[in-house]
């Protein structure tokens, strides 16, 4: 397995559990054990996130690679 596979893999496994937090934020935001009140992560920058590794499965799904690819631009006169 490449280092790009394996990112890949990383990068999808990510995501499954950001889908596994957002579903459970979305039944409840916080809860109490005993005296104890414990509250999840914010629903909008777990949305960021998964927006984020979207992007880079993408990226590696089509590029190869998560590097923004440019040129370098000499203007002439």
């Amino acid at each position: 397995m490449s280092y790009d596979d394996e990112r890949l893999a990383k990068y999808r496994e990510q995501l499954e559990a950001v889908d596994e937090a957002i579903l459970k934020v979305l039944s409840g935001q916080s809860y109490s054990l005993g005296s104890r009140t414990v509250t999840r992560a914010d629903l909008k920058q777990l949305r960021l996130f998964r927006k984020e590794l979207e992007a880079d499965i993408e990226a590696l799904e089509t590029n190869g690679t998560t590097r923004r690819r440019f040129k370098r631009v000499v203007p002439i006169g």
